[in-house]
């Protein structure tokens, strides 16, 4: 079922393949995806439907495309109390914990001269919504949350299906309206705009390959969270950690999609063997074993280590997206962690219960890209600008290194500029 490493080399050869996992798409899915978003930039609304038709939904009716804000709070008013009552208490953990993010507006004085950075929240933001292979309410819940906490001015949301408690969310969070469109054309329509589907600035939310390529193929045009993969996980334990529980996250990863990757890395060879005997007894319950067949056998390994400081070498190494840590003196170890996106520490610290309740946002970088970007979070959904103010007192003091730099550059308008004021 998955298979186990103990030597150097095997390692290695799993490590490269590992690097090659951000390459995401061959040139048939990108050209694919090129023509769509360039066709919806063209030619709008008579596109973007063809593709809904084609792609999304045989029978759509225009009539149906738009869910407004009435048809939302219909749709959570008829909800069941104890969904309700769900949407709530998890929304409730999650502002609470964004809320708690404090970004200001700063300035410094110093004689007269005045240097700072200002904030500014987004005007219009788009949650990218799947809706293939399950749906997912708590990604509405993850990703509009912290642009409430940024006060961005309007969101908006699209999803390929039609489902109650993923539009209830919508509602729940004051989300303006839902588009029922998926896949890159929803991609591209929020990214040039269209008559229907107004332009926004940002577009936040998981998807499949045509949705990932999407977002990076119109990137500039409008900015996006991050360029996400399949999704992983790495958990690092020793002999005392219990082998059900690792079995259990390593396969609720592994069930995502058949491109997942769960890894194990242990300093025991007995919770290694405990761990095989309780992910085929777990395997056995499963109902998504079709999945769960590709991901462990293709993506998926248990890595035998000597000792716990080799595990942290290879996990800065993967950087994972999400990090279970079962070992007991994880202070140790934890500034030794330099590259992941979450890390889940202790028996009770299920990955799961991050993705759903814990408070801070599951988008999180995938695909290695935990070495230089961060989770989803409420400064993604504002802007920075510099401010700059310099009395003359300071100008006289930077205009002489200012014209030196502006002859070296040999930029004769920019020496101009502050020899004018001289």
């Amino acid at each position: 079922m998955i298979k186990c490493i103990d030597n150097d080399i095997l390692i290695k050869e799993f490590l490269d393949r590992l690097n090659d996992r951000n390459n995401l798409f061959n040139d048939k899915e990108y050209e694919v995806v090129k023509n769509i978003c360039d066709k919806v930039m063209k030619e709008k609304d008579e596109f973007l439907f063809e593709c809904i038709k084609k792609y999304d939904n045989k029978e759509f009716k225009k009539e149906n495309f738009i869910i407004d804000k009435k048809q939302l709070e219909l749709i959570y008013n008829n909800l069941e109390q104890d969904k309700k009552d769900l949407i709530t208490s998890a929304y409730k953990r999650i502002y609470d914990f964004h809320n708690n993010i404090k970004i200001n507006s700063w300035h410094l004085i110093n004689d007269n001269c005045t240097l700072g950075h200002r904030y500014i929240p987004l005007d219009t933001v788009a949650i990218y919504v799947p809706g293939g292979k399950a749906i997912y309410p708590s990604s509405v819940l993850m990703n509009a949350i912290p642009a409430i906490v940024a006060k961005v001015n309007t969101i908006v949301m699209a999803t390929p299906t039609y489902n109650e408690m993923v539009l209830a969310c919508a509602h729940k969070l004051g989300i303006e309206c839902v588009y029922l469109m998926g896949g890159a054309h929803a991609i591209s329509a929020f990214a040039y705009g269209t008559k229907l589907v107004k332009r926004v600035d940002k577009i936040v939310g998981p998807g499949n390959i045509y949705v990932t390529l999407a977002k990076k193929y119109v990137y500039g045009s409008v900015g996006i969270d991050s360029i996400a993969g399949p999704s992983e996980i790495v958990i690092l334990a020793n002999e005392n950690a219990n082998p059900r529980y690792i079995a259990a996250d390593m396969l609720a990863q592994a069930e995502h999609d058949e491109k997942a990757l769960a890894i194990l890395i242990a300093s025991s060879d007995s919770l290694i063997n405990e761990v095989k005997e309780s992910l085929k007894q777990l395997y056995d319950e499963s109902q998504r074993k079709n999945i769960l067949d590709v991901s462990l056998k293709e993506n998926s390994c248990i890595i035998k280590v000597n000792k716990i400081q080799d595990g942290i070498e290879l996990i800065n190494l993967i950087a994972p997206e999400h990090l279970e840590l079962m070992i007991e003196d994880y202070e140790y170890y934890l500034d030794k962690i330099r590259n992941v996106g979450a890390i889940f520490i202790g028996d009770y610290s299920s990955e799961v219960i991050g993705d759903y309740m814990a408070g801070p946002s599951h988008v999180l970088p995938t695909c290695g890209s935990a070495r230089f970007s961060s989770c989803l979070s409420v400064e993604d959904f504002m802007k920075r600008s510099s401010i700059i103010k310099i009395d003359k007192t300071t100008f006289d003091e930077l205009k002489n290194d200012a014209i030196k730099f502006g002859e070296i550059e040999k930029l004769d308008m920019h020496v101009k500029s502050v020899k004018i004021r001289k």
